[in-house]
């Protein structure tokens, strides 16, 4: 992968609203995850092992929305990445037929 590419495109991105929104939604993921882990962990503190289940439950939920935050982030950025990408290559394929059709007027 050229890092280095990927970092100028989403530096010069044509949606920077919609990658702010991707990252804020992965936070807010990140503290309903925390809050659910939360909730696990006083669930296994005050009822012991008679509630083991609802805690287990708990634990794989926080587990399950923490990791879904992170791919729903990755899976908009990518297709951000893809349209920015889609965007570059338009504007270099018009830069280069812009250059040629001057050349082929002389």
């Amino acid at each position: 992968m050229n890092k280095p590419f990927l970092a100028e495109l989403r530096a010069a991105s044509a949606y920077p609203d919609i990658r702010r929104f991707a990252a804020l939604f992965e936070i807010l993921g990140y503290l309903v995850a925390f809050v659910v882990l939360v909730g696990a962990l006083m669930t296994a503190s005050h009822h012991g092992p008679d509630d083991s289940h609802n805690a287990m439950v708990s634990l794989v939920t926080a587990v399950v929305i923490a990791v879904g935050a992170r791919y729903v982030k990755l899976s908009a950025c990518m297709f951000i990445d893809m349209a920015d990408a889609k965007i570059d290559m338009a504007r270099m394929m018009r830069a280069q037929g812009t250059s040629h059709s001057g050349t082929q007027a002389e």
